[in-house]
């Protein structure tokens, strides 16, 4: 399917690939170029790459559909201490959840200004309630 470029804010993506169906949007992407050379500075020189996983995150609903952005995630080693490490995909995906961060916000403005149940919350976006409750009871 053709790019979207224009319908997500995620910054340090470039986005390869946009399927939609009549219930979700999911948007196959990877880290910008750049990024790459930060994650390896601040790992220092002793990093090499080390192999990609396809990481799966959830973003606010788009149309009333459930969006869901595959992240082809690049791994690396560090020969100094003999262990591997994801890049760092903040400031837009959460550290501690596989939702985007703007979600995490939008979830606790969502309960605190509505009021919905948790589980109708949780429908809409596409994860459990027990994720809902967590993310609610966890600091930013």
């Amino acid at each position: 399917m053709a790019k979207k470029e224009e319908s997500t804010y995620l910054t340090i993506f470039n986005i390869i690939e946009v399927n939609e169906n009549k219930d979700s949007i999911t948007y196959l992407v990877e880290t910008k170029p750049e990024l790459e050379n930060k994650n390896l500075d601040l790992q220092s020189r002793n990093s090499k790459r080390f192999g990609r996983k396809l990481r799966t995150v959830v973003d606010i609903p788009e149309d009333q559909k459930k969006v869901f952005i595959k992240i082809n995630s690049r791994r690396y080693f560090n020969k100094t201490t003999g262990k591997t490490f994801f890049e760092d995909l903040s400031p837009d995906i959460s550290n501690h959840k596989n939702m985007t961060s703007r979600l995490v916000k939008w979830i606790k403005a969502e309960k605190e200004s509505t009021g919905r149940p948790n589980s109708q919350i949780a429908d809409e976006i596409g994860v459990s309630e027990a994720t809902i409750r967590n993310t609610l009871s966890q600091e930013d």
